[in-house]
């Protein structure tokens, strides 16, 4: 537990002591570097042009946008823009679409309100119902299968919401925003269940769909990246609460809806109506349809690094940030990866410390800590939060290295950790913890 917060009469040497976003980064060898690697490719398995509609321009498919299965009737519920190019200027007529399961034939099709900026959609199991949203009015709408209200709409903290999906198991609506990477998990009661930010995925997160079978707890699907260039596919673990994989789609440069069913990947694609405007999908790529890739049969952990500054709130109320690393398999000195941060401590004995815990609460692992001039040392993290500390002497302004994993040292390949309050004091003992937030 954290001791002396407040009234501390010491000076702590080390900046950003809870914002590890203000640290570097070091690596070498078999250690990751990449914030976030793009992925294998996934070659397009099947096309599909989706079927005319009011509001698609007559031969090309309406502008499709959003996807969610109905489990009651096995077809598709696909929204529609509602104007057929980006730059056409016509008067939408923005609708929702019942589309066959193979992308043929088009069930029914009926207007919506407001008429302008559909995005996402899902199907709403408690409900028994369609939602979607868009339309810069920060609302989610619910209606049954001929358009009726089924419930009054859903505010979200978004100006304009665009991922949109149902998670049975936490009773929800995951929700992204169109304008950063942030997203939530939000009740029908307007309560916020989950939140993750995916921000350095390419872009804000289009959209998503939640796959119960993979996973401990589900795996939350979503796609990313800008029209013009190979979508990105984000496969996210709902109970590690990290991002595990993530692959290029080649023929869906306007991905607009998901769905991920076994090793089946669903999307619709509006090609083109992005094949005017700025930046423009090209033939082969300019068609409105809906394609399906084969996922890998087993998913083999993805390797990345990042750190996630306010990931959350520690003890005693402190900004916490969340790090997840990985050493890669290399077991020599020059395999390595870390984060460091230089001080303006004057040379001689000095204390550095810090407070960490696993993300899980159970998992431990072992991590390197130091101070340049000193000797690195393992430190066992496990999920309690716990004060580590290193007392080395060290030249003026030393740099603080952690949390480290080298190849020759103790530590583990792999670590997703909460760290805060560090701290570097003068003298033979870790002092009680003054924050310093900035540099």
């Amino acid at each position: 537990m954290m001791t002396g917060l407040l009234g501390a009469n010491v000076r702590n040497f080390l900046p950003f002591s809870e914002n590890f976003s203000g640290w570097s980064g070091f690596q070498g060898g078999t250690g990751v570097n990449a914030l976030f690697p793009d992925g294998p490719t996934l070659s397009v398995a099947s096309q599909q042009q989706v079927p005319d509609a009011t509001g698609g321009a007559v031969g090309e498919g309406f502008t499709c946008t959003g996807l969610a299965h109905d489990p009651v009737n096995n077809t598709w519920w696909v929204g529609n823009y509602g104007q057929k190019t980006a730059t056409d200027g016509s008067s939408p007529f923005t609708s929702l679409c019942q589309v066959s399961l193979d992308g043929t034939t088009l069930v029914s099709q009926f207007a919506v309100t407001p008429n302008t900026g559909m995005q996402g959609v899902a199907y709403v199991t408690p409900l028994d119902c369609v939602a979607w949203c868009g339309a810069a009015t920060g609302l989610v709408y619910f209606v049954d299968r001929v358009g009726n209200q089924a419930r009054a709409p859903l505010s979200v903290p978004y100006t304009t919401p665009n991922g949109l999906t149902w998670d049975d198991a936490l009773q929800g609506l995951w929700v992204s925003d169109n304008a950063t990477g942030a997203s939530i998990c939000i009740s029908l009661s307007g309560i916020i269940l989950r939140s993750f930010d995916w921000t350095g995925q390419g872009g804000p997160i289009d959209h998503f769909h939640v796959d119960a079978a993979r996973g401990t707890a589900g795996y939350l699907w979503a796609s990313s990246g800008a029209n013009g260039a190979a979508a990105v596919l984000i496969a996210f673990d709902k109970a590690k609460d990290r991002i595990v994989n993530q692959w290029r789609l080649d023929t869906a440069q306007a991905v607009e809806g998901l769905h991920v069913s076994g090793t089946t990947v669903t999307i619709v694609n509006d090609g083109y109506y992005h094949s005017t405007g700025s930046p423009a999908t090209s033939a082969p790529y300019d068609v409105n349809n809906m394609q399906t890739y084969t996922l890998p049969g087993s998913l083999p952990a993805y390797r990345y690094r990042r750190v996630f500054a306010a990931y959350t709130i520690g003890p005693f109320g402190r900004m916490v940030g969340r790090i997840i690393a990985d050493k890669g398999g290399g077991a020599t000195s020059s395999d390595f990866t870390g984060w460091q941060r230089a001080s303006d401590i004057p040379a001689g004995m000095a204390t550095y410390s810090h407070y960490m815990r696993s993300t899980d609460g159970v998992t431990a692992y072992n991590v390197g800590m130091r101070l340049l001039n000193g000797t690195q040392v393992n430190k066992v993290v496990t999920g309690a939060w716990t004060r580590f500390s290193e007392t080395q002497t060290v030249a003026a302004n030393a740099t603080a290295q952690a949390p480290v994993l080298r190849g020759t040292f103790g530590s583990d390949d792999f670590i997703d950790i909460l760290i805060t309050g560090a701290m570097l004091n003068a003298g033979p003992i870790a002092a009680p913890y003054v924050p310093r937030l900035g540099a």
